[in-house]
């Protein structure tokens, strides 16, 4: 609509100038034609006038004036002489006596004022325009005026023939000149059009529109142009959008958090990595403050110094996952503000990474209480064996049966600590993760009667009734060995940590495409405070009846070991007082009834 308004208004303007141009191009000429005309005439009026006064003043004549007058004029020119004070003295076609006094036309003024006369005006006489020249005579010692006029009638009828004609040309110019005007109009206005609307698309972000245009040259330039512009548009748009896509891709695949903040602490971009970190999506944390997604001080002080230095900083802080904070995790955070580019960006901004230092702060504790626990386990029978040495060496060997209770004490603690060692050296070779060649199918339910067999004599010593339910043709793939000890391992602390006359159940059946094995006891239970650690090495609940009951405080974490390795799960729920279960996920092999189990 605007455009149409615009072409509209400038198209009246065009008729307004056009008509401007013929109007003044037909005056100018008729004026020229009419000036022509005037001028060409006045010219042979007074050539006419020179030539009498010319005879008159060289040979004067006998005749009057007035005989003279209408001797020597040719039709259609007339000749007047009159004296200096405007009477007629002679007229070639009129009566002398019936004129009046001439003294006051334009063109005897003139002569009496010492120039040549000239006048075109309406003859009160003859009733017609005509137009007179007068110049001065001398005659007879006499000063008249000699005036020679003819009739303009025929000009004025010859100058409105051509008015007619000229305005007639004008007419059919003027149109001539719209329609062109129009045409050029349309040859200019569709490729015009064509290119703002490729403009308008281009503007819209469709940057595969393209110009087609081909003459005026002016505009097949500018849509060459405008093709080119959309096309290396084009490129660096789809250049930004894989380099948005790299680094998001970048920034989701890395396993630690990022965050980057501007001057006032807003967050500005992030990962998925915070968003585990801090609990929130990353729509809820992008243009909300720093403080309010990240929940600690220590993070906005740190963020605070980061965006205010100029070189890169480090520091460790500690965050407190869950609705009560029981989750504790350690971050190593790194801050750096980034560099201002003042052509792009308007102010500063700072990038944080945080770095999970919690399963090496973990590891580190646990490497710290598995020495404190070694040194502790292997401490009590060296301690034990030491102390019998010395007292068979201060003379309890003479006496041979205590000599055999200290020497069977001693031998005693050496099993546990042959236990111990064993048991450490067999959770080394598990934390490679791997079964190597000995690897194969394995029937379970096989697997899992041996180590019922070798729990039974120890259940029957506690009083302890087992009851189990098997389900037949269930194979994994795995080492026969270790998993009957992870079963055994089970068992066997189901056994010891249950009261007399309570019971052991074991269940072994197919879920989907896993096998679960599950292992119940009535016994004391665990705390709830003590299941996060319950398959760390050397943990015990109980120290004093775990010790009593000759545990090494390594069977479970050996149970996790195999389990994992094998590629399952582990998991336990227990209520203090009520009993625990355990239960253990082994995926099933495809391969178990084709080939058969070999244990």
């Amino acid at each position: 609509m605007i455009r149409s308004r615009t072409l509209f208004r400038g198209f009246i303007l065009f008729l307004l100038i056009l008509t401007l141009m013929v109007i003044l191009f037909t005056f100018g000429i008729y004026r020229f034609f009419a000036r022509t005309l005037f001028d060409h005439l006045k010219y042979e009026l007074n050539e006419s006038a020179l030539t009498l006064v010319s005879i008159l003043e060289k040979a004067p004549l006998e005749a009057n004036l007035d005989e003279f007058c209408k001797a020597a004029a040719e039709r259609p020119t007339r000749i007047t002489i009159i004296t200096r004070s405007g009477r007629v003295l002679g007229d070639s076609q009129a009566d002398i006596s019936a004129l009046n006094n001439h003294g006051d036309r334009p063109e005897v003024v003139q002569v009496l004022q010492g120039s040549s006369g000239y006048s075109v005006r309406h003859s009160a006489s003859l009733g017609y325009r005509l137009m007179y020249v007068a110049v001065p005579l001398r005659y007879d010692d006499a000063s008249l005026i000699l005036r020679t006029s003819r009739s303009i009638d025929s000009m004025d009828r010859l100058l409105t023939q051509v008015i007619r004609t000229l305005q007639l040309l004008s007419l059919v110019f003027f149109v001539l000149a719209i329609y062109l005007a129009t045409s050029a109009g349309q040859w200019i206005r569709k490729p015009l059009q064509h290119l703002v609307q490729v403009a308008t698309r281009l503007s819209a972000g469709d940057l595969e529109a393209r110009a087609v245009v081909g003459n005026p040259r002016e505009f097949q330039t500018l849509g060459n142009i405008l093709n080119t512009m959309a096309e290396r548009l084009d490129w660096r748009i789809k250049t930004i959008r894989r380099q948005r896509d790299e680094y998001q891709s970048v920034l989701s695949g890395m396993s630690e958090a990022v965050i980057i903040l501007d001057a006032s602490l807003r967050i500005l971009e992030t990962n998925s990595a915070a968003e585990r970190i801090f609990l929130k999506r990353r729509d809820e944390m992008i243009g909300h403050p720093l403080l309010e997604s990240a929940r600690n001080s220590e993070i906005q002080h740190f963020a605070e110094m980061a965006l205010a230095s100029e070189e890169s900083l480090r520091e460790e802080v500690t965050l407190f996952q869950g609705e009560g904070g029981e989750r504790e995790l350690f971050f190593q955070v790194h801050g750096a503000s980034l560099p201002v580019r003042e052509e792009i960006d308007q102010q500063a901004r700072a990038v944080l990474v945080f770095t999970d230092i919690t399963g090496i702060k973990q590891s580190a504790r646990v490497r710290k209480d598995f020495v404190s626990n070694v040194s502790h386990e292997l401490k009590t029978p060296i301690t034990s064996i030491k102390g019998f040495v010395e007292t068979l060496e201060d003379g309890a060997e003479e006496d041979p049966e205590l000599r055999r209770r200290f020497l069977g004490i001693i031998g005693k603690q050496a099993e546990n600590m042959h236990a111990i060692i064993e048991d450490l050296l067999q959770l080394s070779r598990l934390d490679e993760h791997s079964l190597g060649s000995s690897e194969r199918i394995v029937d379970l339910v096989e697997v899992t009667q041996r180590a019922l067999e070798r729990i039974v004599e120890g259940s029957r010593e506690r009083n302890v009734a087992l009851e189990s339910r098997l389900e037949q043709s269930l194979h994994v793939l795995g080492n026969p060995g270790l998993l009957e000890q992870a079963i055994f391992n089970l068992l066997d602390n189901a056994v010891k940590y249950s009261e007399a006359q309570s019971r052991v159940k074991l269940s072994l059946e197919r879920r989907g495409d896993l096998a679960h094995i599950r292992i119940s006891d009535q016994g004391l239970g665990i705390p709830e405070e003590d299941l996060p650690r319950i398959f760390e090495r050397f943990y015990r609940v109980d120290k004093a009846r775990s010790r009593a009951t000759g545990g090494t405080g390594l069977g479970l974490a050996i149970v996790k070991h195999i389990v994992r390795v094998h590629g399952g799960e582990i998991e336990v729920q227990s209520r203090l007082g009520e009993g625990s279960v355990f239960s253990m996920n082994l995926p099933l092999s495809d391969r178990g009834a084709t080939d058969g189990p070999e244990t």
